[in-house]
């Protein structure tokens, strides 16, 4: 036995071409400096990986990312796993153009293109330089 995974829920998903991250705490149990690698698989493909050496009851927050690259809209799952240990949760992916931007309700954890704003730059002069 090697490293434990600690991943918080992820509450969140990724459109085509985000850059999805997720920040597993890594944790040596043993007594011993242990080097192990560390794997992001989203829908069961590896999509980062980082290997490194931990001491002996260290503890290291690691930063795994994949730059989304789908073709459907999925809920897939998210599984962050070293030789001796797993953790998963699952994340909304959606394809969507340059264009549109896509809000993720966090209680929900769906995906919603009703709210998109689009914001354009004002030339009324306001505050205390108004005329």
């Amino acid at each position: 036995m090697t490293f434990n995974i600690a991943l918080k829920p992820i509450q969140f998903g990724a459109a085509d071409g985000d850059r999805f991250e997720v920040f597993p705490i890594i944790e040596n149990p043993t007594n011993d400096v242990q080097t192990d690698t560390v794997e992001l698989s989203v829908n069961g493909v590896v999509r980062d990986s980082r290997t490194f050496q931990l001491s002996a009851g260290d503890e290291k927050r690691v930063t795994l990312v994949w730059d989304v690259s789908i073709e459907e809209n999925n809920v897939w799952p998210v599984t962050v796993s070293t030789g001796s240990d797993s953790a998963s949760d699952e994340a909304t992916f959606r394809v969507f153009d340059d264009t549109i931007r896509v809000r993720f309700d966090s209680k929900t954890r769906s995906a919603d293109t009703s709210h998109e704003e689009t914001f354009v730059e004002d030339e009324t002069k306001t505050g205390a330089g108004a005329e």
